[in-house]
Parts: C-alpha cells; sequence; structure tokens
C-alpha cells in the first residue's frame, strides 16, 4: 500500500483555505532525467575522423566553432549517430591541451547535423573536465543551490569514453541555450547575450570585459565585450548599459531587478567570486523576455567555495570575509554600484533578505557536507579510474575539508571550511543582523464574492501585497495592506493586515506574495520570491477544477481503463459552449489539442477530459497525458486566450488536485472527486482507515507539534511536516518491519 502521509497530515490539520504556491522546480529534471544527479552513466563518443583531436585543437585556436561529425552511445541504451562536437572552454582547455592531456572539455551538440535530434528532450551536452577542483563536487553541489533561486542550468556526472577508451569522469553541465530558454520562460526568440570576453585565454586579440559599462552609442563599441546568440540585440544592450549607468532608478523598466540581486546574493553566500560582483566580470547571460525585462541567468560555476581564488590574494581572509554590497570595488561593476552599494536602500534591503534567506537554507555544513559526501560516494571508482585527472585521489578526498596549496603554483580551497567561515562572517555582518519583521501565517477569505488577502506580522511598520497581472510573473505592483480596522480589516492594531485582491475579476491567474519592512529590513513571503510565488485563480465561469495524473483504480474512462482525467467546472450561470477551445500541457503550444463541436458544459455543472493521449478513441480523450512528476495545464477559449491553468506538483496514486472551495478556491492536494464537488474529507473506508493511523497534536502548532502513528503493515516511509505556507520544516524516515 502506498501512502502520502504529508498529505493526509495537511489534510486533517488545516484550518483556513490553503495557498497555491508556485514550484519553479517543476522545470528541473525529474529522477531518472538527463540531470538526474543520483545517476551516474557512460557516454561513448566514436569519432569518424581519426584525426579529431588535431582538427578539434585548430578549430578551437581559431575559434571559428566548427565541429565534427560523431556517434553517440548512451549507457541507457541511447544511441544518435552524426551528433556535431568541439571542444570549449578557456583555462580548463588551455593548460590540459598544454600539457598533452586529452581529457579536455567538449561541447555537443546533438541537432548540429539531424535537425530535431535529441538526447533524452536535451540537443546539446556541455561537458566540463573538472580540471581544477580536486573533489569534482563544487559546481554540480553550487548548481544545486542556484536552482533554488533563480533560472539555471542543471548538472550532473558522466563517464566519457572516446574510441573505446575511458578518458574520464566529465561534469554533465545544461547548456543555456534556446531549450533552457524555452524550458524556463516559455519563449526563446528574445535578445540573448553570453557576458564573456571574446578573446580566447592566453591568445592575442581584442580586450573586452562584460561589466555593463555604458561605452556611448556605437554598438560597435560592444562587440568584443559580450557575444550576440540572437539575431538582433546590441540597440538593447546600448539602452540596458545607458539605464543601468545613467539613469539607475529606471532599471526596473529594463531588467528584472530581483533575478539579479538573487544572483548576486548565490555569488556571495557560497563564495562564487569568478562572476560579476566577485573579482571578474564575466560568466553569465542576459535574455529579454517579452516583458522587455533582461534575465541574469548565471554561468560556470566551477570557483565556487573560493576554490583556486585563494592563491590570488595575499590574505584569504579577504575572500572568506568578502564584503556583500561593495563588490569589486564598485567603480568598475555599475550594476554592483545600482543595485546593492547602498544596503538600506529598497533595493539593498531586498538583497539582504535574500542574503538571509540563503545563509538559512544552504550554509549548514551538514547539509553541504551530506551532499558532498553523497556525490563522491557515487562518483568515486570513476575518479579512481582516471588516470587524466590533475590531483590524487586522496586529494579528491582530503580538500573537501583541507585547503590544498602548493606554494606559487596551486591553490585550492576546502569546501566545508569555506562554508563556514562565510556563514560566520554573513551572520555577523551589521546589516544582517538588523531584527526583520516575521510573517507567521497567510489566509485567503471570501466574503460576499470578494476574496480578500489576510496576513499576521509581528514587527513590522509597513506591510505590501505584491501583484502581477501582466501574465509573466514580473512587474510586480505595490497594494498597502491595512491592520486599521477598514479595507476588509476586522480588527484594529491586531498584527493582521488584510486587503481586497487586485484584479481578483481577471480570468488571468494573478501572482502575488507579501513584503513586510521595518525602517531597517525587509521579509518577504514566500522567503524566495519573487522567483517563488502564491497563484491567485479569478473567479472565471470556467476552471479547470481538478485533475488525477495518477489513476490506478479510481475511474475507468467509457473503455473499461483507468486513465489520467481533467475536470473542468462551470461557475457562471449559462450554458458555455466549448467548441473549439483548448486544452494543453505546453505553454508554447496552447492549441495542442482542441474540443470537439457540440460539447458544452452547463451552469454549476462538470466535465471531465481524459488525459490518456488516444484521440484515436473519439469524445473527450485528449492529445497528451499527464506527467505525476508534476506539470501544468493550460485551458485556452476558441479564439486561442488562455482563460485558466492549473500547475501541480508530483502526485501520488489515485490522489486528486484541484480547487477548494470547489470552483474557486486555491489549489490544493484533495481526495478525488470524480465529477463531483471538491471536498478535503473522503467518506471512503481506506482514507477513514489511515486517518485513524495518524493522530496529531496540538493543532495549529507553533513551536511543538507532536506525531503518533501506527502501522499495520511493514515498510519504508516518509513522512513530510509543513509549515503553512508550504516549506517543509522536517522530514521524517520511518521503518515498520
Amino acid at each position: 500500500m502506498k501512502i502520502n502521509l504529508c498529505f493526509l497530515f495537511l489534510c486533517f490539520i488545516q484550518t483556513s483555505i490553503a495557498q497555491s504556491l508556485y514550484n519553479p522546480n517543476i522545470n528541473y529534471d525529474p529522477k531518472g532525467g538527463l540531470f538526474d544527479v543520483d545517476s551516474l552513466r557512460s557516454i561513448d563518443i566514436q569519432f569518424y575522423n581519426p584525426n579529431y583531436h588535431q582538427v578539434l585543437v585548430q578549430n578551437w585556436e581559431a575559434n571559428n566553432g566548427e565541429r565534427l561529425p560523431a556517434r553517440i552511445d548512451l549507457s541507457n541504451g541511447t544511441s544518435l549517430d552524426s551528433v556535431g562536437i568541439r571542444y570549449k572552454g578557456n583555462s580548463t582547455f588551455a593548460f590540459a591541451n598544454d600539457n598533452n592531456n586529452r581529457k579536455l572539455p567538449w561541447n555537443i551538440d546533438i541537432n548540429d547535423i539531424v535537425k530535431g535530434q535529441r538526447l533524452m528532450d536535451y540537443p546539446k551536452l556541455k561537458l566540463a573536465n573538472g580540471y581544477f577542483d580536486p573533489t569534482f563536487c563544487r559546481e554540480v553541489s553550487a548548481y544545486k543551490v542556484y536552482n533554488e533561486y533563480m533560472p539555471s542550468s542543471e548538472a550532473n556526472f558522466l563517464r566519457v569514453n572516446v574510441d573505446g577508451q575511458y578518458l574520464g569522469l566529465y561534469l554533465n553541465t545544461e547548456s543555456v541555450d534556446r531549450n533552457f530558454l524555452d524550458k524556463h520562460f516559455g519563449e526563446s526568440d528574445g535578445v540573448f547575450f553570453k557576458c564573456d570576453p571574446i578573446q580566447q585565454f592566453g591568445q592575442q586579440g581584442e580586450m573586452g570585459d562584460s561589466d555593463l559599462r555604458y561605452l556611448g552609442p556605437d554598438t560597435t563599441d560592444y562587440y568584443s565585450h559580450y557575444s550576440l546568440k540572437s539575431d538582433y540585440g546590441w540597440d538593447q544592450m546600448v539602452k540596458l548599459t545607458d539605464i543601468i549607468n545613467n539613469d539607475p532608478d529606471r532599471l526596473d523598466s529594463i531588467m528584472n531587478v530581483d533575478r539579479a540581486l538573487w544572483a548576486f546574493a548565490v555569488n556571495n553566500v557560497i563564495a562564487n567570486f569568478d562572476t560579476y560582483n566577485g573579482l571578474f566580470r564575466h560568466n553569465y547571460y542576459l535574455y529579454q523576455t517579452k516583458d522587455s525585462l533582461f534575465q541574469m541567468i548565471p554561468w560556470d560555476l566551477s570557483e565556487s567555495y573560493v576554490s583556486l581564488f585563494l592563491g590570488f590574494v595575499f590574505d584569504g581572509n579577504d575572500l572568506y570575509e568578502y564584503d556583500p554590497y561593495e563588490g569589486y570595488g564598485s567603480v568598475g561593476t555599475p550594476l554592483v554600484n545600482a543595485l546593492t552599494r547602498n544596503p538600506q536602500s529598497l533595493r539593498g534591503k531586498i538583497y539582504t533578505a535574500h542574503l538571509r534567506t540563503i545563509v538559512e537554507e544552504q550554509l549548514e555544513t551538514e547539509y553541504i557536507a551530506n551532499n558532498v559526501s553523497q556525490f563522491q560516494e557515487l562518483i568515486r571508482n570513476s575518479v579512481a579510474q582516471d588516470n587524466n585527472k590533475l590531483f590524487t585521489l586522496g586529494q579528491f578526498t582530503s580538500n573537501v575539508t583541507t585547503d590544498i596549496i602548493i606554494p606559487f603554483a596551486f591553490s585550492s580551497a576546502a569546501i566545508l571550511p569555506t562554508i563556514e567561515r562565510r556563514r560566520n562572517f554573513l551572520n555577523a555582518h551589521p546589516e544582517l543582523l538588523h531584527e526583520a519583521p516575521e510573517i507567521t501565517e497567510i489566509d485567503i477569505s471570501i466574503n460576499n464574492n470578494m476574496s480578500f488577502v489576510s496576513v499576521e506580522v509581528s514587527g513590522a511598520n509597513k506591510v505590501e501585497l505584491m501583484v502581477s497581472n501582466n501574465g509573466f510573473q514580473s512587474k510586480f505592483q505595490s497594494f498597502e495592506m491595512y491592520d486599521d480596522g477598514t479595507n476588509g480589516d476586522e480588527n484594529s492594531g491586531d498584527g493582521i493586515y488584510t486587503l481586497a485582491m487586485p484584479y481578483q475579476t481577471s480570468a488571468q491567474p494573478l501572482a502575488y506574495y507579501i513584503r513586510a519592512h521595518t525602517d531597517q529590513a525587509i521579509s518577504l513571503l514566500p522567503e524566495r520570491a519573487e522567483y517563488q510565488y502564491f497563484i491567485f485563480q479569478g473567479n472565471g465561469d470556467l476552471v479547470i477544477n481538478e485533475c488525477m495524473a495518477s489513476n490506478t483504480n479510481n475511474a475507468m474512462d467509457p473503455d473499461g481503463e483507468f486513465e489520467d482525467w481533467i475536470e473542468l467546472y462551470n461557475n457562471g450561470d449559462e450554458i458555455i459552449d466549448l467548441s473549439g477551445y483548448f486544452l494543453s500541457d505546453n505553454p508554447n503550444q496552447l492549441d495542442k489539442w482542441f474540443f470537439p463541436e457540440g460539447v458544452d458544459i452547463g451552469p454549476e455543472e462538470y466535465l471531465i477530459i481524459w488525459a490518456d493521449g488516444e484521440v484515436e478513441q473519439g469524445g473527450l480523450h485528449c492529445a497528451f497525458s499527464l506527467n505525476a512528476d508534476g506539470e501544468t495545464i493550460y485551458l485556452s477559449d476558441a479564439e486561442g486566450r488562455l482563460i485558466d491553468q492549473m500547475q501541480f506538483p508530483s502526485q501520488m496514486e489515485n490522489r486528486g488536485f484541484g480547487r477548494y472551495p470547489n470552483g474557486n478556491g486555491m489549489f490544493q492536494d484533495l481526495f478525488p472527486s470524480f465529477n463531483a464537488e471538491n471536498t478535503l474529507v473522503s467518506n471512503s473506508s481506506e482514507s477513514i482507515e489511515l486517518a485513524n493511523m495518524l493522530s496529531v497534536f496540538p493543532s495549529p502548532a507553533t513551536d511543538l507539534i507532536n506525531v503518533q502513528l501506527q502501522l499495520d503493515f511493514s515498510g519504508d516511509y516518509q513522512l513530510e511536516i509543513l509549515n503553512a505556507q508550504g516549506k517543509r520544516v522536517k522530514t521524517l524516515d520511518i521503518c515498520n518491519t
């Protein structure tokens, strides 16, 4: 019997309408995907040209981007002919090649020759050789941190064989390309820059610096500083740098400022100083989304946790105690100057809130140690067999806890002491010591068909409801909330701030979060805003009401099969003709399946669509099935306008996910109510039996909670305890033998 104990726990202690919390991790690979960090696969590369190495070196030196065709075989059984391969990298290529080491970094374009060809849904592989990291773990560990706070690449490990010979262990890092942009932004045709100087490492050429300084109106002056990856964009780069340097108060009109603040914060917390607000101004991308905002995307995290930079300074304390606000002098980094140099500005206080969140969530030595330990256990044998690595197997282990210092030659800071020293410095920083407001509870209530947002806050002198209604979850607008007995607030001065949700009659889903102020500090809810936010679904007439993504015995379709299903509901008082309406699970293809002629839904009626991909069965069988690991369902009208969407997380078997209250509430886990009113309580004997096994007290709880669980069957289970905002606060492993 499969049980979601967390689900049961939430059902029985809930006392108010739950918040629908957007989970950006849905954009990352599920277990078993190409970038599954727990998987260690092998890839075999077979070149058609026996002189491939000489040709690829010449191409790298010429910086012409030319590739050689080859065949690749992945250890999962996938074989692909005619992929295009070239060497990549700067210092990791140059130093290895100068030492006649054939373990060079690879750029493998899966669809360079065969258009549309993919490897496990990806068109490109970028394989780093980990040449300067004795632990092999810095980059993979760092990307796991960035993934929590902003769109960023995934990374794991891959064994590489060339022409039948084991070349070594590589880091498989997701390319920041059109595929990446589509995955995270739902688009890929905007202005796109790689922000790295164009010259190759150690070679003569025009020098550049991706520092975002304004160089004047002539676009050609920017050519050596940035690499344009789109068909156009130089005029936009000139405009961006002009605003950064000469009119920074308008920066929100052209840049996603919050995304840049998250990037700066993660860079600083994990001591990744090979980046814009570190020692060198490069290693990032800029992409301008359709809301006109440039998004900062991190790249190349190999120097995280100080790493090689230990040998770049006279006193290592300068790195462990690197100031998170001033950056590298600020003079050469105008974006640092505009965003973080003044910690008591609004941007500076938001940045401090981000720093505080990352320190609290990530800088636990035990947490990092467990990650690194698991990584090293997975790859140890592959590292031992890697005869092309620069360091010994002993250094592979020791550099986790001990610096490696070879005088006048090489230095590599230890990972765990770096984390501990960085945490101690940041926790003692005066800006992080300012007491921030505490946001303890948020609630949506419905009164006279109006939805009100209430939030309990202590220690604040101002509370804002930040709302985005542009469909891009950006350009959030501020609406002040009240604790004065007006504007929907019940009791003056009780610490509960209230406001009617703006734009609530819009069919467009709204993104929102809470921002609470003191004179010196800011707190956010959710803490990862604006990357994470709550979703408010407007009270439109036609809505996606419920779905089931793993149906094994809940309800049968007309052909007697247990298939995924989607339920629509009509909140209105008129019949809605659905002829030509669309359902999809792809934001870039909203017309994936259309309703047949003659389908309608009456007032307060339900309609079931079978999501099984079997359109040939006729009737309401749509052209896609649901992914139990989580995805988004989109409903559009006959004109192609998006009218509703539902994002659901990973689902257990035979459980529903939908709106509560029925038709207009927030999305959350449900006991299934196929073609019926949604409810949090099931009358099934199975649910009652399981409920009787679980006892939680007190409820609601603040600092202490007691959980008693009595199982009359064996197996291993996990009990997850979440707070009111859906954030996991404790995971318990349960072994019942």
